[in-house]
């Protein structure tokens, strides 16, 4: 699933690999003219132009979202970016609540999802799952969910015979807006860090 994470940069410049969004495809740049980007496609075949703005270069294909991250922190550059499409995994979440319990489950989420909620320290509100009064209350992190892959093949076996079970945070409140989940299926992932 490499091909679909990519670390990208806002410095586009002649001869770059680079990614227009609006039209879901990859050119090398030929010129840069006033602000315009005129490209082609590998074989050639395929010309374009496109406003500067909308265009953005390729700078590593990581085989996954934490090897992009910490590209980017080596990097600390505050062009960089990850851009990804709806990739999915499976995770494993755990939460000890002491006295009263655990919270456990296994389930497939999107990973832009995840990793926003770990990145925002996002607070998720399970409510009174573990009995009266329990009002359980959880700051999603690294260290209560973890991913277990991202094979595609083995995804798709664990949906069909719905292996999901448990507690998944994001069928729960949180205390984020929703609008904050890049609900489209190609969108740019500002990391936190930048």
């Amino acid at each position: 699933m490499s091909k679909n994470i990519l670390v990208f940069s806002k410095d586009v410049k002649e001869g770059d690999y680079i990614y227009i969004p609006n039209i879901k495809e990859s050119h090398i740049v030929d010129e840069i003219k006033n602000g315009i980007v005129y490209c082609r496609s590998h074989d050639g075949i395929t010309q374009c132009e496109e406003k500067i703005e909308n265009c953005f270069s390729i700078v590593k294909f990581p085989q996954n979202y934490k090897e992009a991250k910490d590209f980017l922190d080596v990097e600390k550059n505050d062009n960089l970016f990850i851009y990804w499409n709806g990739l999915r995994a499976i995770y494993k979440f755990e939460h000890e609540c002491g006295r009263m319990g655990s919270l456990d489950g296994v389930f497939i989420a999107e990973k832009e999802k995840i990793n926003y909620l770990i990145d925002n320290k996002i607070e998720v509100f399970f409510g009174e799952v573990l009995g009266k009064h329990s009002e359980i209350s959880v700051i999603i992190s690294e260290d209560n969910i973890q991913e277990v892959t991202d094979n595609e093949d083995f995804i798709k076996l664990f949906e069909s015979y719905g292996l999901s079970s448990g507690f998944n945070p994001l069928d729960y409140h949180t205390s984020m807006n929703e609008e904050d989940l890049f609900d489209d299926q190609w969108q740019i992932y500002l990391d936190s860090k930048l």
